[in-house]
């Protein structure tokens, strides 16, 4: 009882971590995004600001559908 409760912390511990993690990086990706409309589209500061979201958004839905489409293709 003892060690599975201690396994059941351990996988607790990497799920919250692993969450945390990936809001890092969802956060910096918008960064970098609105960044780049800023420096390279020319667009106003809040205006990328608010854009930026939905393009890391269809970026990562348009990148999983690929791998999603081209897995049967590899077995």
């Amino acid at each position: 009882m003892i060690k599975q409760m201690k396994c059941m912390k351990i996988i607790g511990a990497t799920t919250v971590l692993s969450i945390v993690g990936v809001v890092k990086v969802v956060k910096e990706a918008c960064a970098l995004v609105a960044y780049a409309l800023v420096s390279y589209g020319k667009w106003e500061a809040v205006e990328a600001a608010h854009a930026a979201p939905a393009v890391v958004f269809a970026l990562t839905t348009g990148l999983l559908i690929s791998f999603w489409i081209s897995f049967p293709a590899n077995e």
